[in-house]
């Protein structure tokens, strides 16, 4: 896992580069945006929680921006879901009151985009798959949280993710 944090540093560091000599360039943001979440993947996978959540972060403006820009794009909608669900996850890992919050806010925004991708096109397998990780992460959330109500809530996202892959498998 090292190894590969270390070959993602220098993916991030390179992007990072393109990026400052090609600020208004969209291709080098979106490259930046990929390098920031693969290297935060593999830091997440380290332990790194910390260092995870600020390439998570970095990468969260362009992919504001990208939605913005190409508001029905599935595939907009899907990459800022991706990070959504990351940075749900990475602030998870964090025992500070603050991370609460935190995960809190990114799972309603999660929970917002992926509900809008699946109304969109509920029968790509692409989108079905981001929505199962999100609803996954939501019902971690709400774990977290801890109130029956939370729980209970959490249990709604178990069960619609479980009812997702019963309904892709008996399609496949």
């Amino acid at each position: 896992v090292r190894e590969a944090a270390t070959w993602f540093k220098k993916y991030f560091e390179t992007a990072n580069q393109l990026h400052r000599a090609r600020p208004h360039s969209m291709e080098a943001r979106r490259d930046l945006a990929v390098a920031s979440l693969a290297l935060a993947d593999a830091e997440l996978a380290a332990g790194q929680n910390a260092s995870a959540i600020v390439h998570l972060t970095e990468g969260l403006s362009f992919r504001e921006e990208q939605l913005n820009a190409a508001p029905d794009s599935i595939q907009a909608l899907s990459d800022m879901a991706v990070l959504l669900e990351r940075l749900c996850r990475a602030w998870l890992r964090d025992p500070s009151a603050k991370a609460t919050d935190m995960t809190l806010g990114y799972a309603k925004r999660l929970r917002d985009i992926t509900t809008t991708m699946f109304e969109r096109n509920p029968d790509s397998l692409k989108v079905a798959h981001d929505v199962i990780n999100a609803w996954s992460a939501l019902g971690d959330c709400h774990v977290r949280l801890g109130s029956t109500k939370d729980i209970d809530e959490a249990e709604r996202f178990f069960r619609r993710c479980a009812a997702e892959l019963q309904r892709i498998n008996a399609a496949n």
